[in-house]
């Protein structure tokens, strides 16, 4: 398996059963989150990203990814939903080492209630944007696996 290097992939946090709280050198609050990268060469890397919790910009940086992994917001202790959503991971060069610096909401299209197709035309008609759908024999795409996704 390659080495992690520079660069986005697509991952995901591992649960708040690997999440754990600590202190910087200066002795500011810290939580450290294990991600695991889902998609591409280096699918199953795993690497850990620290938040700092010791100010308010500190805590709305932190925020942000923990949101974006999938957390309800609500309790820092249970992070509950910490794992539900896919992420950007971004690693960048620091030195002699690479970092996992920065957890990005992934772009791709999530609903957290996906309507079936007969319910979307149902409506999508009765709001009158749309007519009936077009009959066709082909089935279409197969259904989208994130875990073959290109990054």
């Amino acid at each position: 398996m390659p080495k992690i290097q520079a660069g986005e992939y697509r991952g995901r946090c591992t649960g708040p059963r690997d999440v754990k709280f600590g202190e910087s050198q200066e002795g500011n609050l810290q939580i450290g989150l294990l991600l695991e990268v889902t998609a591409g060469e280096c699918k199953g890397q795993r690497a850990v990203w620290y938040g700092g919790l010791g100010s308010e910009e500190a805590k709305a940086f932190t925020r942000k990814a923990l949101l974006a992994c999938g957390w309800d917001g609500k309790s820092w202790t249970e992070l509950r939903g910490i794992s539900d959503n896919c992420v950007r991971l971004v690693f960048a060069e620091e030195g002699d080492y690479i970092r996992l610096r920065y957890i990005n909401p992934d772009t791709s299209v999530k609903f957290k209630h996906e309507l079936p197709r007969d319910e979307v035309v149902r409506r999508l008609e009765a709001a009158g944007l749309a007519g009936p759908p077009a009959q066709t024999d082909d089935e279409g795409p197969p259904p989208f696996d994130d875990a073959e996704a290109p990054l």
